[in-house]
């Protein structure tokens, strides 16, 4: 029983860690196309761009 416990902890903490590693990805992913998006918004001085985009 210990050891079925420890091996369901081991796998909690594996997957936890692989999602945490997909959220990373993620917010790089965005903050990326984020950037993309207002630096072709600057170059381009198009009208429709949002412009709260952070600085």
């Amino acid at each position: 029983m210990k050891a079925e416990n420890m091996a369901k902890l081991i796998f909690m903490q594996s997957r936890y860690k692989s999602r945490r590693q997909t959220v990373k990805e993620e917010m790089r992913r965005l903050i990326d196309e984020l950037f993309a998006t207002e630096n072709l918004c600057l170059s381009t001085r198009q009208t429709g761009c949002p412009q709260n985009l952070p600085r």
